[in-house]
């Protein structure tokens, strides 16, 4: 009984060389660990550095199909009963597995277990001295709390995919990552399981994932190209739509997306105002808790702040009448 580790890459041979030195079996002592790079067309080294310094890795081969398709391949390819979706960039600490791997098997109700991570600054190794703050996902104890899971992620706080290991049967009873979309594929596996009534739980157990901040800057999701900004709005209608067919239509869940689309608006306002009126547009259609017509509120913070930050500022201390 081991773990999987998935790890979809391209053009990475700088970096790649220390997640895989970070899986070093030696560094997990009792935990049969098996590691799946699978390369997603790189036009630099990553392959032959890969088959040359680490011949034990099972590396499969793509012709640039994404990163969703490259972790369903790995997911087909898997052996192992767990399953970890690791960035071809980021580390693992020593030990990592081993009490996520035992509290997994001594509670077989359970289909993941999620731990601590730390995001660091660098291009090379990782030590204690580059990490940078960054705001985390809350360590939520016991398998009940879906609905504080799902309120999170309606609501664009997110926890990463490199925390959380899975239960392989789990994953493959609802069909691995999405291969149509191309931005937010994690989350929308994440939103699934919690629809799926996944039982999720966290662990402290001294270890972490460690994510590169660059990685995080720069991803497809925080683009600002108005392609990927409408398909960040298209996968909210599709949740929106998702959660209403599921029988969520409640403040609890409507409240949180639609502050995420107002965000969406407020930051995208002066940059592309299109899409800004779309997003405000959809949030105002999914949950709009701001009344504007005939508000002293309103009136008084638009004098002081100016329109758009009176709204702002209404919604986010309020967010109701």
């Amino acid at each position: 009984m081991g773990v999987s580790i998935i790890i979809p890459t391209y053009n990475r041979a700088d970096l790649i060389q220390y997640t895989l030195h970070a899986l070093n079996p030696a560094l997990h002592v009792g935990i049969e660990l098996e590691t799946i790079v699978i390369d997603d067309g790189s036009t630099d080294h990553t392959i032959q550095l890969v088959e040359e310094q680490f011949p034990h890795v099972h590396l499969i081969k793509h012709t640039h199909k994404g990163a969703q398709a490259a972790r369903n391949a790995g997911l087909k390819a898997s052996t192992q009963e767990f399953i970890l979706y690791l960035d071809s960039d980021d580390l693992v600490t020593p030990g990592y597995f081993a009490q996520k791997i035992d509290c997994l098997k001594n509670h077989p109700e359970l289909d993941a277990v999620y731990g601590n991570y730390e995001y660091f600054k660098s291009d090379d190794v990782y030590n204690a001295s580059k990490v940078v703050f960054m705001h985390k996902y809350p360590m939520l104890e016991g398998k009940d709390q879906r609905k504080l899971h799902l309120y999170y992620y309606l609501r664009a706080k997110y926890l990463p995919a490199n925390a959380l290991l899975w239960r392989k049967s789990f994953l493959n009873k609802i069909g691995g990552h999405d291969e149509t979309l191309i931005v937010n594929q994690d989350v929308e596996l994440m939103i699934r399981a919690l629809m799926s009534q996944v039982n999720i739980d966290s662990i402290n157990d001294g270890s972490f994932a460690l994510i590169r901040e660059h990685a995080q800057l720069n991803r497809v999701g925080s683009a600002k190209d108005t392609a990927k900004l409408e398909a960040i709005l298209q996968f909210r209608k599709d949740i929106y739509k998702r959660i209403i067919e599921n029988g969520y239509n409640d403040p609890y869940y409507l409240a949180p997306l639609s502050y995420m689309l107002f965000q969406f608006w407020r930051r995208q306002r002066h940059i592309n105002p299109e899409m800004a009126k779309k997003f405000l547009a959809f949030s105002k259609q999914v949950y709009w808790p701001v009344r504007l017509n005939n508000n002293k509120l309103i009136s008084v913070l638009s004098k002081l702040f100016g329109p758009e930050n009176a709204i702002h500022i209404k919604y986010f201390i309020f967010r109701r009448d």
